[in-house]
């Protein structure tokens, strides 16, 4: 997996700067109301990072796994550092072997509730994809992606947590438990309490679009809100591939191929994805390193995560 996140995020990143280095110089925006969108969009980033711990707080809970809450939104920020320093989205294993260490909880079903977020996260994307970036790639009806969506969701919520009769074979059987547990809290979310969290899903997304929109502003990249919709789903679907660390070249050719079929112009198309990268990744990963050297066991217990995330 190491070998090819490596190989992937190099020809991505690979074609992403032969693109560059054919277009003119970017210029780094400056003035009042740029540095103001900035700020304006660390701050609702760090909003919208308390409201993914808060998320993933509940999801613990309805699993019956009860951390300090504080630990819930710290082991968030420490997962998402993680996977801007290392590759294949490690971070998720991080956050397992964190949160299960502090709870004792299992971590098949710690990384049961990271997967209902990740299904949460990738309903209201493609629900976005339906309605709007849709519309902006192709002309037609987006009725049959919102019926894929059901189908996907449904087949999770039917998956039986048992079956009868039990598979002969042992390790068949322990398939089959394992796959019934990881999808435990995904099955869950067919609920009155699984639909709030799908509204905070909502919320979360609609404040990461508006830090896209005021990236895109800071740099005069001249999009609509819509357009900043556009780019943030198809770089967070981009960034679903197994990549090297940060998801580079994955993230990058994403959001210059977004830009390019908006029709803005190539150079601030380059400045805004050099901004967006250090508003998403720079402040999130210090604080995250920060909480992990100083929460969680310092460096010895950041070789032990990192060990443990190599393992999974």
């Amino acid at each position: 997996m190491r070998i090819a996140s490596t190989a992937i995020s190099l020809s991505f990143l690979g074609a992403a700067a032969w693109w560059i280095s054919k277009q003119k110089m970017p210029t780094i925006p400056s003035g009042t109301h740029a540095y103001l969108c900035i700020a304006g969009a660390l701050a609702l980033y760090a909003l919208a990072t308390l409201c993914r711990g808060e998320r993933w707080h509940q999801l613990l809970g309805q699993t019956s796994i009860h951390p300090k809450r504080v630990d819930s939104y710290c082991v968030t920020t420490v997962g998402y550092a993680g996977n801007n320093i290392l590759p294949a989205r490690a971070g998720e294993a991080l956050r397992v072997f964190l949160i299960s260490g502090r709870t004792e909880a299992s971590k098949r079903e710690a990384l049961g509730t990271i997967i209902a977020e990740r299904v949460l996260d990738a309903v209201v994307l493609a629900i976005a994809f339906a309605f709007g970036a849709y519309g902006t790639l192709v002309s037609g009806n987006p009725i049959a992606l919102v019926g894929i969506i059901i189908v996907a969701v449904a087949a999770v919520a039917l998956f039986p947590s048992r079956f009868h009769p039990q598979p002969s074979h042992p390790r068949l059987k322990w398939i089959v438990e394992s796959v019934g547990r990881l999808l435990g809290p995904t099955r869950k979310l067919i609920s009155r309490r699984g639909f709030l969290l799908f509204c905070v899903t909502f919320v979360i997304w609609a404040i990461e679009a508006t830090v896209y929109f005021l990236v895109a502003y800071a740099v005069g990249l001249g999009i609509s809100f819509n357009g900043a919709v556009f780019i943030m789903v198809v770089a967070n679907f981009v960034a679903l591939i197994p990549a090297g660390p940060g998801y580079v070249g994955t993230f990058d050719a994403a959001v210059l191929y977004a830009a390019k079929k908006l029709g803005r112009s190539h150079s601030a198309g380059i400045s805004f994805l050099l901004l967006l990268r250090f508003v998403l990744f720079i402040p999130i990963t210090i604080t995250g390193l920060l909480i992990l050297v100083g929460r969680y066991g310092g460096l010895a217990g950041y070789r032990a995560a990192r060990l443990e995330a190599a393992k999974a």
